[in-house]
């Protein structure tokens, strides 16, 4: 059985593409202004709109980094995790020995921070019972799962960002249980239907 579990949301990751070039692009025209190189050069203000050119280059490497890299590679009873900013790590089935699982709730957490720093007070308001509601949900529709070898995190991978997440704790939980793992055919021995 061999599947990788990915990022599903490339759309993100192109809307950050477009608008990082853009950025990008006018901050160079404008630092390229004649009337603006002069004061920007006395002032070395210069370098800092060279950081964020710097920074906004980086964020378009980031996405095609984040879209190519999987979060997990499955090769049989093999299994490669590939935690966002650490290196690869390579165990087998038999060495994850626990898993969590919680409702992913970040996109409400992120709006209600937001909200209460932007919006006015009945509006943030608002957003913080819409995250409390959200935590108290007994069925969230999207999951974070955990993954432990002993103490230590292996990695975390939500169902909202990631595809194939439910395929993998389906197998990580059929060997926690001590259930037979599903094994793919090879397409030679399926047989047609008669």
């Amino acid at each position: 059985m061999s599947f990788e579990v990915r990022m599903k949301k490339r759309t993100k990751l192109i809307v950050l593409r477009i608008f990082s070039a853009l950025m990008a692009a006018v901050m160079i025209w404008f630092i390229n202004l004649d009337f603006i190189r002069p004061a920007l050069m006395q002032d070395g203000a210069y370098l800092l709109f060279i950081g964020f050119i710097g920074i906004f280059f980086l964020f378009f490497a980031w996405s095609f980094y984040a879209q190519k890299r999987p979060r997990i590679k499955v090769n049989g009873q093999d299994i490669t995790f590939y935690p966002m900013w650490r290196p690869s790590q390579k165990v087998t089935l038999s060495a994850i020995t626990a898993r969590n699982v919680k409702g992913d709730t970040t996109g409400e957490k992120i709006d209600a921070a937001i909200g209460s720093a932007l919006l006015s007070p009945p509006l943030a308001d608002a957003l913080e019972q819409r995250y409390t509601a959200a935590l108290q949900n007994p069925n969230p529709k999207d999951m974070v799962y955990t993954y432990y070898s002993g103490n230590t995190k292996l990695i975390s991978v939500s169902t909202k960002t990631m595809e194939n997440v439910e395929r993998f704790d389906k197998m990580v939980v059929d060997k926690l249980e001590g259930r037979p793992l599903e094994q793919e055919m090879p397409a030679a021995q399926i047989q047609p239907a008669k």
